[in-house]
């Protein structure tokens, strides 16, 4: 239900060879901090009630290196990232079934999408970025691309101040009511926070942590609504690359 199942018949050698070699990836924007906090998403859920046996795959196909991140560097440059890996070790194909594409929402709502991100949801599912509906993005069974955008403005506005306090940063200038610090931008309110703290802060934390302040979706699998949170979606869909 969860896995990729492909048919050998409907392949070339060579696409076949390279799903086989090649490993899985996921595509985000600062891959040497941020991998980090997806590598202990992974395990921390490896203890969810419902989908913890299929989240335990992922965790090992971390810790086997069969999984890992590719590193973008910013969301302008993803278009012609992707482009360049369906050029090479991913052609034909083969670089849907491999890769998930994950990036920051980088605006004040749930239902909004930057105009910076226009040229990458083109390609993803062929809508400008003022006509992408919410219900493609939280969705399991998207085609060709997997991809993924925050829910929340960006990485860092899913991490509580006692997490940001345990660094040392002064959080007092966050906003209290949870529908604005969601969207507010982070960098600009946490005094004292650098970019290389995300490599640390989800240090330790577990699956119910991460849970408390999630969104929740209804999501179709195989003709059955499901409700889920966001990262067990997220997660979902990455069992389908490995």
């Amino acid at each position: 239900m969860f896995l990729t199942i492909i048919k050998t018949k409907d392949y070339r050698y060579k696409q076949l060879v390279s799903l086989a070699k090649e490993r899985a990836r996921l595509l985000i924007e600062n891959g040497p901090y941020e991998w980090n906090v997806y590598k202990t998403i992974a395990e921390a859920y490896t203890k969810d009630p419902v989908y913890g046996n299929v989240f335990a795959m992922v965790d090992k196909a971390v810790k086997r290196h069969d999984l890992h991140c590719l590193h973008a560097g910013g969301v302008s440059v993803y278009p012609a990232l992707i482009e360049l890996e369906e050029r090479e070790c991913y052609r034909d194909g083969v670089f849907e079934k491999k890769h998930v594409v994950i990036f920051d929402r980088d605006t004040d709502g749930f239902n909004k999408y930057s105009q910076e991100q226009n040229t990458l949801l083109l390609k993803l599912c062929g809508k400008k970025y003022d006509r992408v509906n919410p219900q493609e993005v939280y969705a399991l069974d998207q085609q060709p691309y997997r991809w993924h955008v925050w829910y929340k403005r960006a990485i860092e506005n899913y991490f509580t101040n006692d997490r940001y306090n345990a660094l040392g940063v002064d959080t007092t200038q966050v906003p209290e009511q949870q529908q604005e610090r969601d969207y507010c931008k982070m960098s600009d309110v946490l005094m004292g926070y650098s970019k290389g703290m995300i490599a640390k802060i989800s240090k330790g934390m577990k699956r119910d942590d991460f849970e408390r302040y999630l969104a929740k979706f209804d999501v179709n699998i195989e003709g059955e609504r499901r409700r889920m949170s966001e990262f067990q979606l997220l997660l979902l869909k990455i069992t389908k690359i490995i």
